[in-house]
């Protein structure tokens, strides 16, 4: 009987420290998932910035340009004209709304986008008061980056982007084509390193809920849809 005892202690004292293991590795990669997403979300508006600095100082080429075509040096102005395209096209705002974040992560993701060949429709609001900087950031990253992924696998790589406002909510649905294969109902990742990318949908999620909202996962033929509804936070929440 002792035996028993003993042997039924040292069993629940493992499934206890197992899961005490468990608690842990999970809190320390929710700590690494925080630091990450601000960290990311800063540097993508950093990013941002730069490209709007970058576009406003070619504002001074129109000076050059001027010069070169009025002294009729047309070598030179095409050298030139060949090196402010090569510069301006990796600054190509493609969306501008009144949120600086929104901004930055759209045209970053867009622009990679455009670069694997991926057609874009794009249907922006341009109300996102309630939510905050971060927060869009993070949403609107990971579910870009999964569209992406997915999306320039298929031989018709198309991804259209819907966000729609109103007084009280906040919308967000983005389409991809997919390949079947790719998208289960437990949208496992195809990355190595599993136990950080998949804490995509886990952020997709976990901000639907901060705002009181509703994240939805579903396939309609070969087109993957991701719907997110976010409730505006009012100054006082």
């Amino acid at each position: 009987m002792g035996l028993i005892i003993i042997n039924f202690i040292t069993f629940y004292m493992m499934l206890k420290l197992n899961k005490n293991k468990e608690i842990l590795n999970e809190n320390i990669l929710l700590k690494q998932q925080s630091v990450f997403e601000k960290t990311y979300a800063d540097n993508v508006k950093e990013a941002y910035d730069e490209v709007k600095r970058l576009r406003h100082d070619m504002n001074h080429s129109y000076v050059t340009i001027a010069s070169l075509l009025h002294d009729a040096k047309y070598e030179e102005l095409h050298d030139y004209l060949g090196e402010y395209n090569n510069e301006s096209g990796n600054t190509e705002i493609l969306v501008n709304t009144k949120n600086e974040y929104v901004n930055a992560i759209i045209n970053t993701k867009l622009r990679n986008a455009k670069s694997k060949g991926i057609k874009l429709m794009c249907v922006i609001s341009d109300n996102f008061t309630g939510i905050g900087g971060v927060d869009l950031c993070n949403l609107l990253g990971n579910i870009l980056d999964n569209a992406i992924e997915a999306a320039e696998k298929c031989a018709e790589p198309i991804i259209d982007i819907t966000i729609h406002s109103d007084d009280e909510k906040l919308s967000v649905c983005v389409k991809n084509t997919a390949l079947q294969a790719d998208c289960n109902g437990e949208l496992r990742t195809s990355k190595k390193n599993k136990d950080f990318h998949g804490f995509g949908v886990k952020t997709i999620k976990r901000i639907a809920d901060e705002y009181k909202g509703k994240s939805d996962f579903y396939m309609e033929d070969d087109i993957f849809c991701c719907y997110v509804e976010l409730k505006r936070k009012s100054v006082t929440d």
